[in-house]
């Protein structure tokens, strides 16, 4: 019978004893699982560890429970654990940072969360311009009318005084004006296309200045028949002649006075009005209102 078996020590045991303990009934005989090693797929196992290897067909349904239960714990639903084992989640320092780590994460959310609907940036206002306003054309200034001219007309023409001329106009205009003029003036010498400008004065000489000049010292340049057309000088305002600052040809160029009353004229200055002319010699009422439009003292 050992040889039967395999050889092996345990064989001897087995064979002197007759019957195993396998959860079966102890009335059961172990030598026929033993006689038929291909049910265990081993040849050369020992009896008790073909049982082992096989538990499915040595356990019974009568089995006691407290044999079956830590044979087959998946067919019960249990574990072998003590209910002790699954104990709570402890507070240790670590567990405690990341839960106070977690907290934080969650109120650093919220409060971002309500600073942006609290104060979430308005739209910028849409503004609207007004369309440029297209500059306006400029408009042409019409061109002036030239004034007309006022000069004063003297010495050898029929009515002397003041005439009003147009804008253009030439001393003949002037000349004709004044009614031309007086006999014996020799109008060969004055430059009749001379433009005029407004306050001047066309003087004539007369003859009978002309002879005086003549028998005293010669004739006087600018009197043997020509014209002197003067503008307010700078001793003249506004168009006058001074009294006090005119030299000797811009008081000649005043009616009536030549080189003798202008020199008198200089050596009585100075004058505080047109009435003190009356000491110079020569001078008489009639002279004096022909000059006091003309002449001026300031």
């Amino acid at each position: 019978m050992a040889e039967a078996i395999g050889g092996h020590p345990l064989a001897a045991g087995a064979a002197q004893t007759p019957y195993f303990h396998t959860g079966e009934s102890a009335m059961q005989p172990s030598l026929p699982r033993l006689a038929a090693p291909q049910e265990t797929g081993r040849t050369d196992s020992p009896p008790y560890l073909a049982q082992l290897a096989a538990p499915q067909e040595a356990r019974r349904t009568d089995s006691p429970p407290y044999v079956a239960h830590p044979a087959a714990p998946q067919e019960t639903g249990r574990t072998d654990n003590p209910p002790d084992v699954a104990q709570p989640l402890l507070l240790t320092p670590l567990n405690a940072a990341r839960l106070m780590a977690l907290g934080a994460l969650l109120m650093a959310v919220a409060i971002g969360l309500l600073a942006f609907l609290l104060y979430k940036p308005q739209p910028a206002p849409i503004v609207l311009h007004p369309p440029p306003t297209p500059a306006p054309t400029a408009t042409p200034l019409p061109t002036p009318t030239p004034s007309p001219l006022t000069v004063f007309v003297s010495g050898g023409v029929a009515q002397p005084g003041l005439y009003v001329l147009a804008w253009d106009a030439r001393v003949g205009d002037a000349l004709t004006a004044a009614g031309g003029l007086q006999t014996g003036v020799d109008g060969a010498q004055i430059n009749q296309a001379e433009r005029l400008f407004d306050g001047a004065q066309v003087h004539v000489p007369e003859m009978e200045t002309i002879n005086a000049a003549s028998s005293e010292s010669g004739p006087p340049p600018g009197l043997s028949g020509t014209l002197a057309v003067s503008a307010p000088a700078g001793g003249a305002t506004g168009g006058l002649i001074n009294l006090n600052t005119a030299s000797a040809d811009e008081l000649m160029s005043l009616p009536g006075i030549g080189p003798s009353k202008a020199a008198a004229i200089i050596a009585n200055r100075p004058y505080d009005s047109t009435d003190d002319l009356d000491r110079v010699p020569g001078f008489g009422i009639k002279t004096i209102d022909q000059l006091r439009a003309l002449v001026t003292t300031r």
